[in-house]
């Protein structure tokens, strides 16, 4: 068990342009293969735990554009954007390409360290394939429904 309910949602941080397609809506380019595979020295693709976020003294919608702020790099083709929601179950839900194993997992991954504290790093997780053994080829037929899941994308203002 991972300890995230399945009715709990998870917001998805949304950089532009590399996550926004022509038409505005997510890509499968927001959930990078190597992060949903944990290789390559990623250990998923990361989300906020909403219910977490709402316990701050800020609306999370609030600490969210905080946080995409720090993390843009707006000279490298990263300009923070907004952000997207999902239901844990949802994520769960979704089957590796050609058989009925789930795909995903949603696993807490609080954030320590950072001195100060900054008021999301208790709310961090990740989404990260179950099998060990999945393949690039089988995550990358799949990166599509997770996208679908995401929308729509909420902008920041």
């Amino acid at each position: 068990m991972t300890g995230i309910a399945e009715d709990e949602q998870v917001a998805r941080l949304v950089f532009y342009p590399q996550m926004i397609g022509d038409n505005g809506c997510l890509t499968p380019a927001a959930f990078p293969t190597d992060e949903l595979l944990a290789k390559q020295g990623k250990k998923g693709a990361s989300v906020d735990r909403w219910r977490l976020l709402e316990d701050q003294d800020q609306a999370p919608e609030a600490l969210l554009c905080q946080k995409a702020q720090a993390m843009g790099k707006p000279d490298r083709g990263r300009a923070p954007h907004g952000f997207c929601v999902a239901q844990t179950g949802d994520i769960r839900a979704i089957r590796q390409q050609g058989c009925s194993t789930q795909a995903f997992e949603i696993c807490p991954d609080g954030i320590k360290g950072n001195n100060p504290p900054k008021p999301w790093d208790h709310a961090h997780a990740l989404i990260r394939t179950i099998d060990a053994a999945c393949t690039r080829g089988k995550i990358r037929g799949v990166r599509g429904r997770l996208s679908e899941i995401f929308c729509p994308v909420r902008r920041f203002t």
